[in-house]
């Protein structure tokens, strides 16, 4: 069947492989087994179609939608502040957050006190 394809079609079939295997999350040799397909020519689409991405991401053509599938969201925190700073006399300070512990606090400044 595959061999019958035109060229156009083949990358179709496999670049559809490629996109059906990432999604998955199996092997790809478990992928290959339970559709019928060999490892190593998958292998070849999934290398291709990285060629494919990086020749059309350098020539602009790829969607913002899908770069912005490249990036993972993060989650920002506001800054605690410093609600105490103890500087020692050597000269180094150790800030203290808001939500820092009083008797933590009292075992570290214990625990450098001469």
């Amino acid at each position: 069947m595959i061999n019958k394809m035109s060229k156009t079609e083949r990358r179709e079939f496999w670049r559809n492989h490629v996109r059906s295997w990432r999604a998955s999350g199996i092997s790809q040799s478990g992928y290959c087994r339970l559709h019928g397909l060999k490892t190593h020519q998958l292998n070849y689409y999934i290398h291709d179609d990285g060629r494919q991405t990086n020749r059309a991401e350098a020539a602009g053509e790829i969607a913002s939608s899908r770069r912005e599938k490249l990036f993972l969201p993060v989650k920002l925190e506001p800054v605690t502040r410093v609600s105490m700073r103890v500087t020692l006399e050597n000269g180094v300070s150790i800030d203290f957050g808001s939500g820092s512990d009083p008797v933590w606090v009292g075992r570290v400044l214990g625990s450098i006190s001469p």
